[in-house]
């Protein structure tokens, strides 16, 4: 007897344990059928806007030249202290002075009658930030009056870009709902949700002036007049909407 109401219990739990199983693979086609049958339209939301470059980062070079390497290093050392203190003089600093590069090489040349002749190259690459853009021109003059001999490149900046790139990022994102409203709108149905959204990309140029030989002539002969001009912000998203 206990063996037939064992059977009979253990039958109904398989019966049971089939009927959730039924009604839970139900319930999981019914959400999926839902959300396959969702009506979406996918955008793309572009922005850009200009920012003013208030900073510059000004990349220089000092190079000596001598018949040894003692000497040359020496002759570098000298002009490079002068370098620092004009620029220091000038308002900026001493920790947005950065040196990039040293190098100490020679180099063989030949006179005409074939005697070879050894001369040693001492080379100290620097980079300044500026973070008034009325004194950059004017710390260029500063440096190479002090002895710098090289301007390999100016770059301007904008104090204030992530403030800039988070409203090209806003605006992005609007011109990708204006885009989504319209085609709804066209269809006959409006925008009810947000599916997915997608940062595609964020970008800031600053401005660069390569290196320039003319340049660093005018800086010896005048005053060097320097425009941080404007830079370019923009921003694309990529927004899934539903609509119904």
């Amino acid at each position: 007897m206990n063996e037939i109401v064992y059977l009979k219990e253990n039958k109904m739990n398989k019966i049971v344990a089939l009927v959730l199983a039924c009604i839970l693979t139900c319930m999981v086609m019914t959400t999926g059928s839902a959300n396959d049958d969702r009506s979406t339209v996918t955008v793309t939301g572009e922005a850009s806007l200009k920012v003013k470059n208030d900073e510059a980062v000004l990349r220089l070079g000092v190079v000596t030249q001598a018949q040894s390497a003692k000497e040359a290093a020496a002759a570098n050392a000298k002009i490079m202290t002068d370098v620092k203190k004009a620029i220091i003089h000038m308002g900026v600093p001493a920790d947005k002075i950065e040196t990039q590069r040293y190098d100490l090489s020679d180099a063989v040349e030949y006179k005409k009658d074939d005697t070879p002749v050894r001369t040693y190259e001492a080379e100290n690459a620097f980079r300044v930030k500026v973070q008034d853009m009325e004194k950059a021109g004017q710390i260029i003059d500063a440096v190479v009056s002090a002895g710098a001999n090289r301007i390999d490149s100016i770059e301007f900046i904008a104090k204030n870009v992530n403030a800039a790139k988070e409203e090209a990022l806003k605006r992005a994102i609007e011109n990708a709902k204006e885009k989504a409203k319209i085609m709804a709108e066209s269809l006959g149905k409006r925008i009810v949700n947000v599916v997915s959204i997608e940062e595609n990309s964020v970008n800031y140029a600053p401005r660069y002036t390569s290196r320039s030989n003319s340049m660093l002539l005018a800086a010896k002969e005048a005053a060097t007049p320097l425009e941080g001009g404007e830079s370019t912000v923009q921003a694309t998203v990529t927004i899934v909407f539903e609509i119904a």
